[in-house]
């Protein structure tokens, strides 16, 4: 978080450090994480978080907290954890030792370099040192010398006379004891190794962790060695390069050999470290986007990175390095609830979070539930119809596409399939007319007895359906039919499958596993029916499924034998194929050869 104005403020106090740029009194405890930031961190599932200040070269303490906003209260915001002191280089832009000093008197215009900035005055601590990386790393290391003398003067002493208010070095005394830890920013690979053998070459026994750039990988073998060694952690940024632009020869020849590396290799970077035993935590730091943090960790997954891995890396990793390993990082009794609930794998972009905890405060809820969820449920009357139910009759609704359907298992010599009226109707005229005597068909070419005929294929049609064939499930889908998610349906349906007569028309009302139905005839009769929710099948076992393919096996041969049967018998009614042919040889007569001949 920028840290600028308590920067200032410090600076501007007694006791404050000669370089403006050595504030280690500064505290994120005062640091405001702004509400657009921490939404961002939420939606893409942290729910704590390591707040460091941002600015100077020592640039202050650290606090662990809860992401929750200010209207938010939970309980155990204070986490406590390990304090760490921030340091790392300043970086310099080197076009300003292109501009022009302006002369003495001219006026100067903020913003650009040689001109104070708004709201400061010129004065004793407001210099331009260190003005190259070799003088940010020469400051470090006295400050580092100058905070351990600090403490050895105070242990000498033992004096009741006040020393000199030295307020930056004091903030320094934890770090020194050995009881805060020492967090490093590094912004490139070169530079980790550089922070990692300062800090241990004035800090021996601190905890050290260094805040990566992403780019470790180039100077692996290096960087892993020196982690061990000193024993640090790496937290490691994901913040992959974007593809180079090669869409022309000019804009290829302008992609150097160490972008195209560094785009092939930096997704690898979390996988070559975890593998060769550093400890590493993930970070949004360094993203300009910290919405695509999951997609980055996505392409890391791709590149080798197990979800085990990433999973650890974000939750109980940091949770040690952080200190609060008791009380976050895992799901175990006695510790804080910091939930998130997904729609599908966490790792997978598609998935979304549909509800999110923080310390037991949901901060994110799923939409609203159906009263009464999408299902089948099976259908009982409550008093007597005046026909019986329709075999396993079943009404299925889903509040989603709003359908509403009735099933059952049709009678023996019932006709299955969707109860229409005209639809009977029709099959029954068209039976009818096929079934009457004096029904004449048109006559049918005659066909020269070389010619195969279409026997077999009215053999197949006029096969008879195998007599243990399961018949098709019977089916209706309501008319007018509506389903709201307040537990509510209605439309209309043939009565038959019901046990009545006509049209009814149907109302739903339930919640859970149960609901009534009420069904009113034209007549304006009602009657109630029970909707209990059906247990959907359970998956049959190989075992049991072996035995359904052998108990099919005799039927199945059955059933060919019975066919090679009705084909036999058919074969044997036909007229023999040589009459007609015999017929056709016989000698024409004269005014048939006559005829032949003319034409």
């Amino acid at each position: 978080i920028d840290s600028a104005t308590q920067a200032a403020a410090e600076g501007a106090a007694p006791g404050a450090h000669w370089n403006q740029y050595v504030t280690p009194q500064v505290s994120a405890t005062d640091l405001a994480i702004p509400d657009a930031t921490l939404e961002s961190l939420r939606a893409q599932g942290f729910l704590v978080a390591r707040v460091l200040p941002a600015n100077g070269i020592f640039r202050g303490g650290s606090e662990v907290r809860l992401l929750t906003k200010g209207s938010e209260r939970t309980l155990g915001r204070d986490l406590g954890g390990h304090t760490v002191q921030v340091v790392g280089p300043r970086s310099f832009d080197f076009s300003q030792f292109m501009a022009q000093t302006p002369a003495p008197g001219a006026p100067q215009t903020p913003g650009v370099p040689g001109a104070p900035a708004v709201g400061q005055q010129r004065g004793e601590r407001m210099s331009s040192y260190p003005s190259s990386l070799m003088g940010s790393y020469a400051l470090m290391r006295q400050t580092f010398m100058d905070a351990r003398w600090r403490l050895d003067s105070a242990s000498v002493t033992r004096s009741a006379i006040p020393t000199d208010d030295m307020d930056a070095l004091d903030a320094l005394l934890p770090l020194v004891r050995g009881e805060h830890g020492l967090l490093v920013d590094a912004s490139d690979d070169l530079e980790a190794a550089r922070l990692v053998r300062l800090a241990k070459d004035q800090l021996p026994a601190c905890s050290l962790s260094v805040l990566g750039s992403g780019n470790e990988f180039r100077s692996q073998a290096e960087l892993v060695d020196l982690f061990a060694k000193s024993n640090a952690s790496l937290i490691m940024p994901i913040d992959f390069p974007q593809p180079p632009d090669l869409v022309s020869p000019t804009a290829t020849d302008s992609v150097s050999l160490r972008e195209l590396m560094t785009w092939r290799y930096a997704p690898t970077n979390p996988k070559r470290f975890i593998a060769a035993g550093t400890t590493v935590a993930l970070t949004t730091h360094r993203m300009q986007d910290k919405g695509s943090f999951r997609k980055r960790l996505a392409d890391a997954i791709t590149h080798g990175l197990t979800k085990d891995e990433a999973l650890a890396a974000l939750t109980t990793t940091p949770a040690k390095l952080l200190g609060i390993d008791a009380r976050a990082g895992t799901l175990e009794d006695g510790k804080l609830a910091n939930l998130i609930v997904a729609s599908g794998d966490p790792f997978d972009t598609e998935s979304k979070f549909e509800a999110m905890f923080v310390a037991g405060l949901p901060v994110l809820l799923p939409p609203d539930a159906p009263v009464l969820a999408a299902g089948s449920f099976t259908v009982t009357a409550d008093a007597a119809t005046p026909k019986p139910l329709a075999k396993d009759l079943r009404i299925a609704l889903d509040p989603k596409d709003g359908s509403l359907k009735a099933t059952w298992t049709p009678a023996e010599g019932e006709k299955p399939g969707n109860t229409d009226k005209n639809a009977d109707k029709n099959a029954a005229t068209a039976t009818d007319a096929a079934a009457k005597p004096d029904a004449v068909a048109p006559e049918a070419p005659k066909s020269d007895a070389s010619t195969p005929t279409d026997a077999p294929a009215a053999d197949a049609a006029a096969k008879p359906a195998a007599a243990d064939a399961k018949p098709a499930a019977g089916s209706a889908t309501a008319k007018r039919g509506s389903v709201s998610s307040d537990g509510r349906a209605s439309g209309i349906f043939d009565g038959t499958p019901f046990g009545l007569e006509g049209d009814i028309r149907i109302a739903i009302a339930g919640s859970g596993d149960r609901a009534t139905m009420t069904a009113e005839c034209a007549d304006g009769t009602r009657v109630s029916f029970t909707l209990t929710r059906a247990k959907p099948d359970a998956p049959k076992s190989d075992d049991a499924k072996q035995d359904d393919a052998k108990a099919e096996a005799p039927k199945t041969e059955a059933s060919k034998n019975d066919d090679a049967k009705s084909t036999a018998g058919a074969d044997a009614s036909k007229p023999d194929a040589t009459e007609p042919a015999t017929a056709a040889a016989e000698p024409a007569t004269p005014a048939a050869e006559a005829k032949s001949d003319a034409g």
